[in-house]
């Protein structure tokens, strides 16, 4: 009986828990309301309170009065009162965090409903793509993944500001230096002298850029042979090859970065890394070192929740099939029931060789194929089915 008694006790205080943290999580989301400015200044003048129990009760309800108090926080850490000083500062701390995380919830939420490798293959394949809010959701997306390097690292990086003169689609291959563009790109394999002030997105590799200098970059593959990376934010959906200078940047990828000559003040989320003959300044999240030959005043942060997991990427089984790799090309490893490619009439154990675009040759060639793809669509798959041959047309849902 009084085991039982326990048991249920743990249970109420468990749920109350859970009330309360779910109850502080929506209050964090919420913008702040307005609060008297003068009981506020009394509860600052209190932090240095003769009496201790008063100085804790201020602290007490400051932090309870998050954002809303920060403006106040700030002035006193100017404070000729030494205690109120110190007090201030761990308040500010906090009350920042609490900011910062609001606005990077009210950004998250905005972002959500499209991966960013699949608005990054449809603004740069699809003219039907290139409008002006897209292109806003994809600033959007690098606010938000710049601001929790920023959170991490409790340092700024300041996202580029971009003022754009013109649009061009990349075509051709002789040397360009592209400045205040906005660059739409299906995989650029010739050599652009630079990108000044720019935001480029390519649906395929990017190989032989001299200089990224005050630029956004998506790529939706690697990133090759750049020789400088300088006041930039870039995020591939592949690998970082060889630069010579990366400096004041955020660099992201899904894959590995090989290595620089030299590396400062950047943040780098990556796989693996390869030598720095001198990195100084950086922050590295999920890594524990780095080869240099000159390595200095380097942090190393371990956290599940980098500016990559962010935002969301593309899945095939977001449309109802998974597949998994086969002599390089898809293989149906499961299809759902009542979603399009079941109602097509797709089967475990169908391997994808072709669709209307051509032949399929890699697993991931098929996956940025269906990225693409727009509800209301209708597309034609051919498959290898034992010994047969299949042909299938999968409408997507609208």
């Amino acid at each position: 009986m009084i085991e039982r008694t326990i048991v249920r006790a743990c249970l109420v205080l468990g749920l109350a828990l859970t009330i309360r943290a779910e109850a502080a999580d929506e209050q964090r989301s919420k913008p702040p309301q307005k609060v008297d400015g003068a009981e506020i200044q009394k509860l600052i003048e209190r932090l240095g309170d003769e009496k201790f129990a008063r100085r804790e009760e201020a602290m007490r309800q400051l932090h309870a009065l998050g954002e809303l108090a920060l403006d106040a926080v700030e002035k006193a850490l100017r404070s000729e009162d030494a205690e109120v000083r110190s007090r201030a500062e761990r308040l500010a701390v906090d009350l920042r965090h609490i900011r910062r995380e609001r606005l990077y919830r009210a950004m998250a939420e905005k972002i959500k409903d499209l991966p960013v490798d699949q608005l990054v293959d449809r603004l740069a394949a699809r003219d039907e793509f290139d409008k002006p809010d897209n292109w806003d959701r994809l600033y959007d997306i690098a606010r938000i993944m710049s601001q929790r390097a920023e959170m991490l690292a409790d340092r700024k990086w300041r996202l580029p500001n971009l003022n754009y003169k013109s649009f061009p689609t990349v075509s051709g291959k002789s040397a360009v230096r592209y400045a205040n563009q906005k660059i739409r790109a299906v995989g650029i394999d010739h050599r652009i002298s630079a990108l000044q002030n720019c935001v480029l997105v390519s649906s395929g590799n990017v190989q032989y850029i001299t200089s990224i200098v005050n630029s956004i970059v998506f790529i939706e593959g690697d990133l090759t042979a750049c020789t400088s990376i300088i006041d930039s934010f870039v995020v591939c959906n592949g690998s970082l090859g060889r630069s010579a200078v990366i400096r004041n940047s955020v660099l992201l990828t899904t894959g590995d970065f090989a290595s620089s000559t030299r590396a400062d003040q950047s943040f780098f989320q990556v796989k693996s890394v390869g030598r720095h003959s001198m990195a100084s300044q950086n922050v590295y999240l999920n890594l524990k070192s780095v080869t240099g030959a000159n390595a200095t005043n380097n942090r190393f942060i371990q956290d599940e929740k980098g500016p990559l997991q962010a935002v969301t990427f593309f899945k095939p089984s977001l449309l109802g099939v998974e597949l998994s790799k086969l002599d390089k090309l898809p293989h149906v490893e499961k299809v759902v029931e009542g979603k399009p490619f079941a109602r097509a009439g797709l089967r475990v154990g169908d391997i994808v060789t072709a669709t209307d675009e051509g032949e399929v040759v890699s697993i991931e060639a098929f996956n940025k194929f269906l990225r693409r793809r727009l509800p209301g669509e209708t597309m034609t798959l051919k498959v290898r089915r034992g010994e047969k041959s299949v042909e299938i047309d999968v409408k997507l849902a609208e």
